[in-house]
């Protein structure tokens, strides 16, 4: 783990501060995280989207329409292919 530096600017993943040389799957414009595989992509996403829901968990004074709807996404996502992401689930940043 390091600071990006001038050197290694163009593959530092920001979120992660590591560089992620290579080719992959897709990589983002803000954070530059390399995902190698569409698997991996839809991995982080739903590891994401776990965490969200049990945060909400934990928030006794959300709404049930909040919650349904966040577990109607949820549940979508678990069929999402990865060509329907369209931003990062690391740092939120549009594809």
């Amino acid at each position: 783990m390091h600071e990006a530096t001038d050197a290694c600017a163009e593959v530092h993943c920001a979120f992660h501060m590591v560089d992620e040389p290579g080719e992959g799957y897709h990589i983002c414009g803000e954070c530059w995280h390399l995902f190698p595989t569409k698997k991996d992509l839809r991995r982080q996403w739903r590891r994401m989207l776990r965490e969200m829901e049990r945060s909400i968990h934990d928030r006794p004074f959300l709404s049930d329409g909040w919650r349904t709807g966040l577990l109607r996404y949820w549940w979508t996502s678990l069929t999402l292919r990865a060509d329907k992401i369209y931003s990062c689930p690391f740092c939120a940043h549009d594809f």
